[in-house]
């Protein structure tokens, strides 16, 4: 949401995000399959925002989110967000 909402605060929640050890929570007592999908839902939020820091940090949202959820699944959202990617590109230059 505040890739969508608040551009603006874009860079410093993904640097806290990337920062952010499921592990070393887990062991404070969190529960890990809560915090995975919690990281999980937040990459695949960013990876979908059509703000223009996202296509700087791309590559390292994908790589995370491979990381932290392999399986077919993962691999058709992230399919499914670079369609939207070039497809707001090819707007964003058939408009200009």
């Amino acid at each position: 949401a505040i890739g969508k909402s608040r551009p603006v605060y874009y860079d410093r929640a993904l640097s806290v995000l990337f920062g952010f050890d499921p592990n070393l929570e887990t062991s404070k007592g969190a529960h890990s399959g809560s915090l995975k999908y919690s990281l999980k839902t937040a990459f695949l939020g960013f990876l979908r925002s059509p703000c223009q820091a996202m296509l700087e940090s791309k590559e390292v949202l994908v790589r995370r989110l491979r990381a932290l959820s392999p399986g077919e699944a993962t691999e058709q959202i992230i399919r499914q967000a670079e369609k939207m990617s070039r497809n707001i590109e090819r707007a964003c230059r058939t408009n200009k």
